[in-house]
């Protein structure tokens, strides 16, 4: 149960919040958080310049490499997500408002009965 609890709570408050209410109630993990946070800003210009060779197809290692190509995936699937969200028209089903016409999914007119 705890599981779920730490889960919901990760899930549902901003992350500031959280970082709050982990520093009170689990400080050892909130000493680890901060010190992942912290090395994110100490080799931030070096992962940056890694990520860069590894879209130009650069050898780092195995494990890096895989990450890097999972990675990859999950962001092209989310930007492609993104632009099927962004697209007006994907749901945009027109209906005609003096008739009783409708235009079907499919592209063409139905007369709907009344």
């Amino acid at each position: 149960m705890d599981y779920v609890d730490k889960l919901t709570l990760e899930l549902l408050i901003n992350k500031s919040q959280y970082q709050r209410y982990l520093s009170k109630a689990d400080p050892e993990q909130y000493k680890i958080q901060q010190e992942h946070l912290d090395n994110i800003q100490k080799y931030k210009s070096e992962i940056k310049e890694m990520t860069s060779d590894l879209l130009e197809n650069a050898q780092i290692t195995t494990a890096v490499n895989d990450a890097f190509e999972n990675y990859i995936k999950t962001a092209i699937s989310h930007l492609q997500m993104r632009e099927y969200e962004d697209d007006d028209t994907l749901f945009n089903i027109p209906i005609t408002k003096h008739t009783n016409l409708q235009n079907s999914f499919w592209g063409k007119q139905i007369k709907k009965e009344e």
